[in-house]
């Protein structure tokens, strides 16, 4: 049984692909602009109107910055951003599978997994700060 690219069910790659994604939003935050300002970000995820319990993170993918915010059990989130404009995935709990889930049997439907294919974009500001993401599963 070859193990080298996965622990138990969750996908190593996967894992390690977010991973390395958080560290570098972390170091890119000491990287920011001359002022190095940031917004506290807080929101929620819901899918179908209803508040997303099924744990795993928000990715937020802008221009020079990066960040990544647990979800917790009603689908909330807090961090700290740059202004500026971002798109925005969900991370499933244990990271993003290597093979594209079946949108048909996924609790998440696999399209929010990727910031560039999700569709969620959002504008940090000092008047923009409060998030809500709905989600659907069609």
């Amino acid at each position: 049984m070859n193990m080298s690219n996965r622990c138990g069910s969750i996908p190593v790659t996967g894992r390690l692909l977010w991973t390395l994604h958080g560290l570098a939003a972390v170091l890119l935050a000491g990287c920011s602009g001359a002022t190095g300002t940031t917004l506290p970000v807080t929101g929620v995820v819901r899918i179908d109107n209803t508040a997303w319990s099924g744990g795993g993170s928000i990715v937020f993918d802008g221009a020079a910055e990066s960040g990544l915010a647990p979800l917790d059990a009603d689908g909330k989130f807090r961090l700290s951003l740059p202004p500026g404009s971002y798109r925005v995935a969900i991370e499933p709990p244990g990271g993003i599978p290597l093979e594209r889930p079946d949108p048909k049997t996924s609790p998440l439907p696999p399209k929010y997994m990727d910031p560039s294919s999700s569709g969620l974009t959002v504008t940090i500001s000092a008047d923009n700060r409060d998030l809500t993401f709905d989600l659907n599963r069609h």
